[in-house]
């Protein structure tokens, strides 16, 4: 016994010591472009002298107190490094460059708690790009997606205007990334397109999607000024596919830049759940909201505090559709759910007019919380709200954009078939928040909410239009008043 004890003591004695002695990136070829590798003790040194060059590696990891340093020609020099070997990449330490780093493993790839990444631009992807695309300036990445990407560390773009894009079947955010006037994506997909763009803002393109892919963040994601987008799409109709945010991700506007949030899940089988804080505000003087766009097949606010305000002008927040659904540029979601927790603004906070704010589905549409679109408090007019969908729920809803030194905005509510009664749904106990009531197929909105609406802040007009044809209800296009409605 003694000798087998003795025996794997040593066993992992010298696994500590290879990982240890193997915690640096191992086995750099250059495949294309040039550059030159140097190694000293818990440091290795990249220096590249052509715009772009890719590196072959058999592992890329780096240990705790250990730094990996790119120095490159510019700051819009780009180093491909591609895992070649079996392992996941695990960065413990510190990354650096004054340019941007492309790091490539279909194994999978961790930013450990205590990493520390400084770069102008970040790819960390589990699918491949090809040298030639590379080389071309063509951002084509595919592959299996089976290894996962992770941040538990501070990721930070050195320069205004710089991108940080995890890819992968699976993506993770439990640190801290900040990319300020730039681009933070986390993307879930097995074939992806990323375009930079002249202003250095990354659009992202899923081309193929994954099985059963996850993009959470479970932290902290800054891009203020410029723009965050989480996305996830599925490998099929019913396969799913899901998009979690239970922490903060901010883009208020600098200066005049205002900020954009986009977090897209499959329109056929995904869902998209909101728990934490979406902030696209611009509270300095003379600013306005930016705009938030969250949407996918099920679109589920479940506490959430969603804000799009501006100190001279309201921003705009999309959910589960455009305005009326049909805005083009966003898809429209199948059922959308708001938690009676939740808010969303999209306030005048000074001076100016309130913004935009929809809650929308195609077919089933919860509305329990609160929404805000309200003129400044030194002069503008409200703004715009609309909860819609075939089927509607809106009981207990707190809906204001009043205008204390303007004109009334306007509360648009347009299902299928509707009835004015005294509600009593909370959202506090449906078994599917995302299906209509059973034995009911007629829209129900409260009485009291509408007077809260008509009288709150000066008051705000309310519209209730209904459609003679939808997926739920009988659509016929009824308007019933069940229930005596006064306001003063």
């Amino acid at each position: 016994m003694k000798r087998i004890q003795l025996s794997s003591i040593a066993s992992a004695i010298m696994l500590l010591c290879g990982a240890s002695a193997w915690a640096l990136p191992q086995g750099g070829v250059v495949t294309a472009g040039s550059a030159s590798v140097g190694t000293a003790a818990g440091a290795t040194t990249i220096t590249q002298t052509t715009a772009r060059t890719a590196i072959n590696w058999q592992s890329f990891n780096i240990g705790a107190g250990e730094a990996v340093r790119f120095v490159q020609p510019t700051s819009s020099s780009v180093a491909l490094n591609r895992v070649v070997g079996p392992d996941a990449s695990s960065i413990f330490g510190t990354l650096s460059a004054n340019g941007r780093v492309f790091l490539v493993n279909p194994g999978g790839i961790l930013f450990a708690p205590g990493a520390s990444v400084n770069v102008g631009g970040l790819v960390a992807s589990t699918l491949d790009i090809t040298d030639s695309d590379f080389m071309a300036g063509r951002h084509l990445f595919s592959g299996a997606a089976n290894g996962s990407v992770t941040n538990q560390g501070a990721i930070t773009t050195t320069a205004d205007g710089g991108y940080v894009a995890l890819i992968g079947g699976r993506v993770v955010n439990e640190g801290v990334i900040t990319a300020r006037l730039g681009t933070v994506a986390l993307v879930a997909g097995t074939a992806v397109t990323l375009d930079i763009a002249g202003d250095n803002l990354v659009n992202v393109v899923v081309d193929q999607g994954a099985l059963n892919g996850l993009v959470r963040n479970g932290n902290l994601i800054m891009a203020d000024g410029g723009r965050v987008i989480m996305t996830a799409q599925g490998a099929g109709a019913l396969l799913s596919t899901v998009v979690n945010n239970t922490g903060v991700i901010q883009a208020q506007t600098i200066d005049q830049s205002s900020g954009s949030i986009k977090l897209l899940g499959d329109m056929q089988s995904g869902t998209v759940n909101v728990s934490g804080t979406l902030d696209a505000s611009g509270r300095g003087t003379n600013q306005s909201g930016g705009r938030i766009v969250v949407t996918a097949h099920h679109t589920g606010l479940f506490g959430a505090n969603i804000d799009a305000s501006g100190d001279a002008g309201g921003g705009t927040v999309l959910l589960g559709g455009g305005f009326q659904g049909k805005d083009l540029t966003v898809a429209n979601a199948s059922a959308s759910y708001m938690s009676a927790e939740a808010v969303v603004r999209a306030d005048a906070v000074s001076q100016g007019n309130g913004g935009t704010v929809v809650l929308w589905s195609n077919d089933s549409t919860r509305g329990y919380g609160t929404i805000t679109a309200r003129g400044g408090a030194a002069g503008g007019s409200g703004g715009q709200i609309e909860t819609s969908g075939h089927w509607l729920d809106v009981s207990g809803l707190n809906a204001n954009a009043s205008a204390p030194k303007g004109a009334a905005g306007n509360w648009l509510l347009d299902p299928a078939d509707v009835t004015i009664g005294a509600g009593t749904t909370n959202g506090a106990f449906i078994a599917n928040v995302f299906v209509p009531d059973s034995g009911t197929s007629v829209a129900t909105v409260d009485s009291g909410a509408l007077r809260i609406a008509l009288e709150a802040g000066g008051g705000t007009n309310v519209t209730i239009t209904t459609t003679n044809g939808g997926a739920s209800g009988s659509g016929f296009g009824d308007i019933t008043v069940a229930s005596a409605l006064t306001w003063t």
